[in-house]
């Protein structure tokens, strides 16, 4: 999920067409537009505060969104100088672009050195099966046009908003970088080969168990785990505990923990959609951590059986991103961080001084041991 809220790159846009992503973007979530920036010459413009690199971030700013299509296939100087500034200030930074920000080494490095994400919406996370035509729950209505910018997505997005407004459960499911952006979850179906392409469709709208991981330990104790899944849901995803659980976390449309331990700390520093639910007589908390977890429990986050855990999660799972990024729980989330996983902003200096002063400690300490 691409981390909301967005600062709208525009770039020198040489028209407001140009820029039609950001525009997109600008219309149907202003909510999480909180300002666009511009270079020298720009003539596109959508009506937002217009902010620096650093004003943007003051202001909480976590994505900056290149909103406006490039000139010639290539990032020119102005605009690496300003990408380049923005991962520095651990901005992510998301495009749809056809030229690939994971191709540029020089912001490669720096997204790694400051632990940011280069996001290219058009790379698919997935791979995909080919379609298999099963008949699934629910309804869906698919617009189709004559030409690739007639308006379809624009057309989707009303009638989600309409229906939305008629207390009607509906959600929009991206098959463009645009979308992409807008829903900030999506499949770029003009990446994928041709042959995939009905099973990346159905993919967009699983049934929940059709897309389960169950991740087993490691070690299994002897209990055969494996065996006992699959005797009772013989087609279950299960992850045999080997693979990186933070690639699996990120890649989650919901991440669920079982039980507490440090897991979903991190799945709540990502901000991944997270559900957790334990039995409390085997997972006793202690009283100054009881508020905070009652504060989950609220927002739907802490449920304390499997059963209330699975009703939430049917309930949400047509719009997940609407239900976590509402007000309350990222409200619950931050006060929840800033008690139990808070990671200050200059952490990597606070690191940096400590360990110059425990050398400058032992190279103090090895001067004092005289021999004599």
């Amino acid at each position: 999920m691409i981390k909301t809220p967005y600062l709208l790159f525009l770039g020198d846009a040489p028209d407001q067409l140009a820029a039609k992503v950001a525009q997109g973007i600008r219309d149907w979530r202003p909510d999480i537009s909180i300002g666009q920036i511009k270079l020298p010459g720009c003539k596109a413009d959508l009506n937002l505060k217009n902010y620096t690199l650093e004003e943007a971030k003051e202001n909480g700013a976590k994505t900056l969104i290149i909103g406006v299509a490039n000139r010639g296939g290539k990032f020119s100087d102005s605009w690496k100088k300003t990408l380049c500034h923005a991962l520095e200030l651990k901005f992510d930074i998301a495009s749809g672009l056809h030229n690939l920000l994971s191709n540029e080494k020089d912001l490669l490095n720096l997204s790694e050195v400051n632990e940011c994400n280069l996001i290219d919406v058009r790379i698919p996370k997935q791979q995909f099966p080919i379609g298999n035509g099963k008949k699934r729950t629910g309804k869906r209505c698919l617009t189709i046009g004559t030409d690739c910018s007639v308006g379809k997505m624009y057309s989707s997005l009303a009638i989600e908003k309409e229906m939305r407004s008629r207390e009607i459960k509906v959600s929009f499911r991206a098959t463009g970088q645009t979308g992409i952006l807008i829903s900030g979850r999506g499949i770029p179906l003009d990446a994928i080969v041709a042959d995939f392409m009905a099973g990346s469709v159905e993919a967009l709208s699983p049934e929940i168990r059709d897309v389960m991981t169950v991740r087993l330990k490691a070690d299994t104790y002897g209990w055969d785990p494996i065996d006992r899944w699959k005797s009772r849901f013989p087609d279950i995803k299960l992850d045999e505990g080997w693979f990186d659980i933070k690639k699996l976390i990120k890649k989650s449309r919901i991440y669920v923990s079982t039980y507490n331990a440090t897991t979903y700390l991190e799945s709540f520093t990502m901000n991944i959609p997270t559900v957790i639910y334990w039995n409390e007589n085997h997972w006793e908390l202690r009283n100054s951590a009881i508020p905070y977890f009652k504060m989950l429990k609220d927002v739907g986050i802490f449920h304390e059986t499997p059963e209330s855990a699975a009703e939430h999660i049917n309930k949400i799972w047509e719009n997940v991103d609407l239900w976590w990024e509402s007000d309350d729980v990222q409200e619950a989330i931050g006060t929840f961080k800033k008690r139990f996983s808070h990671l200050p902003d200059d952490l990597l200096d606070r690191v940096k001084l400590e360990l110059n002063s425990e050398i400058k400690r032992s190279k103090n300490s090895h001067l004092d041991e005289s021999p004599y």
